[in-house]
């Protein structure tokens, strides 16, 4: 698993009075108060154990950078190939045409979903593709995302039945990972 998790610990008084004791300053203890554990950053998820009591009780920070995301390897194999074929994988199709999406293949794919702007004839304009991190901004995601209309054009895959919730949920967990080239 790729996850790393920074563990941040609450000091006990117990743990306060033997750091105290080794430093020589015992009445520092009750003047002292426990340093203050460093803030999660904004990007960051705060997991508490509700299970431990509360002189034990830890939180890990979790970058998002950790998150264990699908790679676009697995999108691309998975999902974009069999599921946005033969409108955005075959030169002559709609969406390579219209829509102006080339994903005919995982390099193509790559270099015009992330970063890049909308283009064709329904969203040029509209917004970006995929903004790693961000699923929420990203045309690619609200295209597919089962909950709401299309923010421009049509949802897709056009013409065909929706992905399954855990396809977009693949892909909103590989753009909110930061949607890496990997």
């Amino acid at each position: 698993m790729r996850s790393r998790f920074l563990a941040i610990f609450a000091f006990t008084a117990a743990g306060l009075a033997a750091i105290a004791a080794c430093a020589g300053n015992e009445n520092d203890i009750a003047t002292t108060p426990p340093p203050t554990p460093a803030a999660p950053t904004p990007d960051a998820t705060t997991i508490v154990d509700a299970g431990a009591d509360a002189d034990a009780q830890r939180s890990q920070v979790v970058d998002a950078s950790d998150i264990d995301a699908p790679t676009f390897t697995q999108i691309y194999t998975t999902i974009i190939s069999v599921r946005c074929a033969p409108c955005h994988t075959t030169p002559e199709g709609i969406g390579t045409q219209v829509g102006q999406l080339d994903m005919t293949t995982q390099n193509a794919a790559y270099m015009n979903l992330v970063d890049a702007a909308a283009a064709g004839a329904s969203c040029a304009g509209d917004g970006v593709r995929v903004v790693p991190g961000d699923a929420a901004a990203s045309l690619m995601f609200l295209k597919v995302d089962l909950t709401d209309p299309a923010p421009c054009g049509s949802k897709m895959p056009l013409g065909g039945p929706p992905l399954a919730p855990d396809e977009v949920t693949q892909i909103q967990d590989w753009i909110n990972a930061g949607a890496q080239n990997n």
